[in-house]
């Protein structure tokens, strides 16, 4: 007898019923339609720094890879390294990378004068270190403006969060809607693609503060995914110092989270459930991956990293207009950040939000859902609730 075919609609609903399937459309869709829409969206002041960092860090690292220990020399390093150096390094290395690879030749008139200006240098090294951050040559793979290449890590991590929220939204809003109304809410809101079309570190810090959060629920019960999460916040940290914030929030969440099952009469947290894996991860290996993905720190490591946060220390204001007042120094208004979330975020979503938070606290009814909170060690037994295991 004859195999009976299923239809091409009937496979269809099948392979789209596979949550990473569908995750992986969403990403490439998003990355289509970013890379799409970006030539419509002008560099932006902090951009032009940027790009320019970009090309020395991308070239240091085309220099590394050929002659890695002449590149190493702490004052070759340094010679590429010091442009910005006040800010992490990643995603000006991921778009010094992406241009070395896939950036098009530039203009023949602005090669022209490059070769003019170094016919007239006569230092050599000089001379060299200024051809290979000009990027006269183009990529290997000359397929994207340099502009576009440089950018093209950011969209690439917003793709990844396209991913992640429909995965995140699919498990917690109990099916594929879930995870589309998680999606797409948050890559169709204007703000977010106008962020993700540009070469900064807004909308990546954003990415990786979602991929923390679900490491994190994944670290209280897996092992595994705590020692990770000392590695990923390192990422974090060398991408925007906004991280820095999150191991303490992280351990806060923890502790208020152990004080409330202690509270409602479970036994009191032993030292290995407050200080567990993931804290220590975090607190020994985010330092160590932040600063080999810096190499400006790798020299004079202490000194610079001192630097580093008196720099943000003392960071000169930005002016805003807001409400007809424009402010240049504190004290700022405090309504600012809710005045322009409201702004910039349709009504209907910051309400169905807004009742997703209140519906969200009703978990803190239930002692059991505190439970997994007991293995965040493989020493520790099981929580009292069998059922507290994340599903």
């Amino acid at each position: 007898m004859s195999e009976v075919r299923e239809p091409l609609a009937v496979r269809l609903r099948r392979l789209l019923r596979a949550p990473g399937l569908v995750a992986a459309l969403l990403a490439l869709l998003t990355l289509i339609s970013l890379l799409g829409g970006e030539a419509g969206i002008g560099y932006v002041r902090d951009e032009g720094v940027y790009f320019e960092a970009s090309r020395h860090y991308g070239a240091w690292m085309t220099r590394w890879a050929h002659q890695p220990i002449a590149a190493n020399k702490a004052e070759v390093r340094d010679r590429y390294f010091a442009l910005n150096h006040e800010h992490p390094a990643l995603m000006k290395i991921a778009a010094g990378v992406s241009a070395q690879l896939l950036a098009e030749p530039p203009d023949p008139a602005y090669v022209a004068e490059v070769e003019a200006r170094l016919s007239r240098e006569p230092n050599e090294a000089r001379r060299e270190f200024q051809r290979d951050v000009a990027s006269v040559d183009g990529g290997l793979i000359p397929l994207l403006r340099e502009g576009r290449a440089m950018r093209l890590p950011a969209i690439l991590l917003a793709a990844l969060a396209t991913a992640l929220l429909y995965l995140a939204g699919r498990r917690l809003g109990g099916g594929a809607l879930g995870g589309l109304l998680a999606a797409g809410w948050f890559m169709l809101l204007p703000r977010v693609a106008f962020h993700a079309s540009l070469h900064a570190f807004d909308l990546p810090i954003a990415v990786m503060t979602l991929v923390l959060a679900m490491a994190w629920l994944r670290a209280l019960d897996d092992w595994r995914w705590g020692l990770a999460m000392g590695p990923l916040l390192g990422i974090a940290i060398a991408i925007k110092h906004n991280a820095l914030f999150m191991g303490p929030l992280l351990a806060l969440h923890l502790w208020l989270c152990l004080g409330l099952r202690w509270y409602r009469g479970k036994r009191r947290p032993k030292l290995v459930q407050l200080v567990p894996l993931p804290l220590v991860s975090m607190a020994i290996l985010g330092p160590l991956v932040a600063i080999m993905l810096w190499p400006w720190l790798w020299h004079d490591t202490v000194a610079r990293i001192a630097e580093y946060f008196a720099f943000h220390r003392e960071h000169s204001y930005y002016n805003m207009e807001f409400w007809g007042h424009n402010y240049n120094r504190p004290p700022l208004p405090i309504s600012y950040p809710f005045v322009m979330t409201w702004a910039t975020v349709p009504s209907v979503l910051l309400l169905l939000a807004g009742l997703g938070a209140l519906l969200a606290l009703r978990t803190i009814r239930n002692p059991g859902a505190l439970g997994v909170l007991g293995r965040m060690a493989t020493t520790l037994p099981a929580p009292d609730d069998p059922k507290a295991r994340p599903r």
